[in-house]
């Protein structure tokens, strides 16, 4: 990624609820019942796939979000690592 993965923003993602996802211009837009916001921008070549857990991750995949208890992932790949995310308290 173009930023640092924080590894505090664990603590506040695992066993987090997503309300509603969203974009605004070129973010994606995340919200968290918890209040949080994660803004993923995509960069040229960066995608989100949802693939079954067991499934061998392609090569640069820099995020993977367990969906489902675990079933299945929401992975985020970027093969020229222009893409971002970053996690923002809540705007309220």
């Amino acid at each position: 990624l173009r930023r640092p993965w924080a590894e505090a923003w664990a603590g506040t993602l695992v066993g987090a609820t997503v309300t509603a996802v969203g974009r605004r211009g070129k973010w994606i837009v995340v919200e968290l019942e918890s209040g949080p916001r994660l803004v993923v921008h995509l960069g040229m070549t960066g995608q989100f796939t949802v693939t079954p857990a067991d499934e061998p991750a392609a090569d640069h995949t820099h995020l993977v979000f367990d969906l489902d208890g675990g079933a299945h992932q929401l992975r985020f790949r970027d093969i020229r690592r222009f893409g971002s995310a970053e996690l923002f308290p809540s705007a309220a």
